[in-house]
């Protein structure tokens, strides 16, 4: 029983030094991220490969990622899991923020990570395809100045017919 609940300790402290190590990574990601930007980029991801490979171990190590990223005073961490090379490896994608947005009130609609800048912002719905993407870079799939030219939607390639003002949900 004692080889037992010292191999446990070990697998513990293993867990705790990754995730801190990889918090310390996201945190030098986001200060290249502001750098580069010259601070106008506030929000940064990092795409690591997780330390198992289970699907179980790697939402685990996701969780704590996010808590790790929320206790250092992260914006709205989040830690996506996504599965490569038929489920035998996975990656973890991590998202957040330093500042809070100012331009969010609350009454904005939904938000989401838009798939053209990378940020969480409140997001506009494109049609007819449905497609999302966030307020501030609505006007470049969506000419609202020359309606003779039609953009088309970056991911589908369908053309943009209009944008919705946000998006609610009840």
């Amino acid at each position: 029983m004692a080889m037992a609940s010292e191999l446990l300790k070990n697998a513990t402290e293993a867990r705790k030094t990754w995730v801190k190590r990889q918090t310390e990574r996201f945190a030098q990601a986001c200060q290249r991220r502001l750098r580069d930007s010259h601070g106008f980029e506030t929000t940064a991801t990092l795409k690591i490969f997780a330390p198992t490979n289970t699907k179980r171990g790697a939402l685990k190590a996701a969780e704590e990622l996010k808590h790790s990223l929320d206790e250092q005073g992260f914006v709205a961490p989040q830690v996506q899991v996504e599965a490569l090379l038929k489920g035998m490896v996975f990656r973890l994608s991590m998202q957040a923020s330093l500042v809070k947005d100012a331009t969010d009130d609350g009454t904005g609609g939904l938000r989401g990570h838009c798939p053209i800048c990378l940020g969480s912002k409140v997001l506009v719905a494109l049609a007819p395809c449905g497609h999302t993407v966030c307020q501030d870079c609505k006007p470049t799939v969506c000419s609202t100045h020359r309606p003779t030219r039609r953009k088309q939607c970056p991911m589908c390639r369908a053309f943009v017919e209009a944008t919705t003002a946000g998006i609610f949900v009840s």
